[in-house]
């Protein structure tokens, strides 16, 4: 094995037979007009799992090298995945390398479905400029978001006004009597001094 890719040139004898003989073939599960060899033996989250020269490796890693190409090491120049979407299956006509994005798209998760969804929960649909993404990634419906952001305002105005309204109710009870007596002062000094009247 290379220091930077998997690389199997051959298999023993001994680890072919002990591979083969934890392998059911069985036409029911299929991809591509092709049956799954499912392995099982040991099994890791659902993929097989081999001791190889020392070392723990998938067994689909192992087969990919041994009968497709050399494997580039980490997933950083992409990772296997499994076309039949069957884990335990190490067919190598079943198995693509492709990039981390790919292989996560094309799964079961929560990003591969919510990027497979058409409309939002309320039914508009993700197209055009009815939506658009933040810069994580996601995808939002403009529609809702607008709605949302108004009724938001709404809310914060409503509030905004119920305690300007508080506040000033507040400031007037503090204030009453010297409120009062500035009125009284007010209606007073009108009586003292009226408007002159306007001059014919």
């Amino acid at each position: 094995m290379s220091e930077q890719y998997l690389t199997v040139e051959h298999l023993t004898t001994k680890d072919i037979t002990r591979i083969f003989s934890k392998i059911v073939i069985s036409p029911d599960i299929q991809y591509n007009a092709t049956p799954c060899w499912t392995y099982t033996g040991r099994l890791g989250k659902g993929y097989g799992h081999f001791t190889w020269n020392k070392k723990n490796i998938a067994l689909h890693r192992i087969f990919y090298a041994w009968l497709v190409a050399p494997l580039p090491p980490g997933r950083a120049l992409g990772e296997i995945d499994h076309l039949c979407r069957n884990r335990a299956c190490i067919n190598p006509l079943h198995l693509e390398l492709v990039p981390t994005r790919v292989n996560v798209m094309r799964g079961e998760g929560v990003a591969a479905k919510n990027s497979r969804k058409l409309c939002c929960p309320k039914g508009h649909a993700y197209e055009g400029n009815n939506v658009f993404t933040n810069k994580y990634g996601h995808r939002f419906c403009r529609t809702c978001h607008n709605a949302s952001q108004k009724e938001g305002m709404r809310k914060f105005r409503a509030r905004r006004g119920e305690h300007c309204r508080a506040k000033k109710r507040e400031w007037y009870h503090k204030n009453k009597e010297r409120i009062n007596e500035g009125r009284r002062v007010k209606g007073m000094s009108r009586t003292v001094n009226p408007k002159p009247a306007p001059s014919p």
